[in-house]
């Protein structure tokens, strides 16, 4: 029994320092991946932008990069929460200008609650957040690359996350779902009001913005008109609306997504709205 006690705790040990020289190896590997997230904290950008999808795809890094000369970031990742924003929020150099697309912050459910997102873990800087963390999480620490971001991660050693775009173009069979879908209406989050006093009370450069829908989708929101004055009187004219911005199919991979025909349109509309 003594000797089966002592090879446990062998076991345990052996086991407990793998799992740190494993978790250390990721770390350093991955803090040579150019993945945006990575970039976070080797970069000093002009402009940051974060939000959801709709964000990841309205704005191309390398192609604003190369025609206007500023630096940008794009933070956005697909799905992610208004939690997990504010939380990047607070990476950012709150003196640089933060565009954000204001998607997450709209539902029709008005007290809709998110989660901080996981893949946040698997970067050395942003892992700080033990709330949200499984039991295994907590105590090995290679969990923590127990998500979708990690392989993103690894492919982004060899491949820049900078020329990121949404190739695919809008088929019929997407036009037809869209003209089927039932009109709704889109709210506020409580979350955006908590987001927005924290952005004025600690004096962010920011402004919020919308992307486009495809014009069948856009038409779908019966209410936008109002929420979008609402969130100009709320942000004090820090809102730019760019939801009507395009009218051809060619623009969008979806209802909502646009692809990279959008790109330079977008680019160019943001740019007359935020440029002194």
């Amino acid at each position: 029994m003594k000797n089966s006690l002592i090879y446990f705790g062998i076991f345990l040990a052996l086991l407990f320092a793998f799992d740190k020289v494993l978790a250390y190896t990721l770390d350093f590997i991955i803090d040579h991946s150019d993945f945006r997230y990575v970039n976070l904290f080797h970069e000093e950008p002009d402009i940051y932008v974060v939000g959801n999808s709709r964000a990841v795809y309205a704005v191309c890094e390398s192609e604003f990069d190369k025609k206007y000369d500023l630096d940008i970031l794009n933070i956005s990742f697909t799905r992610l929460s208004a939690e997990s924003i504010q939380y990047l929020t607070s990476y950012v150099n709150k003196d640089k200008l933060l565009l954000i697309e204001v998607s997450p912050f709209l539902s029709q459910n008005i007290k809709e609650k998110g989660t901080i997102s996981p893949i946040f873990n698997s970067i050395k800087g942003l892992r700080n957040n033990d709330d949200d963390k499984n039991i295994l999480e907590k105590f090995f620490k290679s969990f923590n690359f127990n998500n979708r971001a990690t392989l993103r991660l690894f492919y982004h050693l060899f491949k820049t996350d900078k020329n990121w775009v949404q190739n695919r173009e809008i088929n019929p069979s997407i036009i037809e779902k869209l003209k089927n879908t039932s009109p709704h209406e889109l709210h506020l989050t409580e979350e955006f009001f908590r987001y927005q006093e924290i952005l004025e009370e600690e004096n962010y450069s920011y402004v919020f913005f919308h992307a486009p829908y495809h014009p069948i989708a856009l038409s779908k929101i019966k209410n936008l008109t109002s929420v979008h004055r609402k969130l100009d009187s709320l942000t004090h004219n820090k809102f730019i609306d760019l939801t009507d911005l395009l009218h051809d199919d060619k623009y969008f991979a979806d209802g909502i997504h646009t692809n990279y025909k959008a790109t330079d349109l977008i680019h160019k509309n943001l740019l007359e709205h935020i440029k002194p």
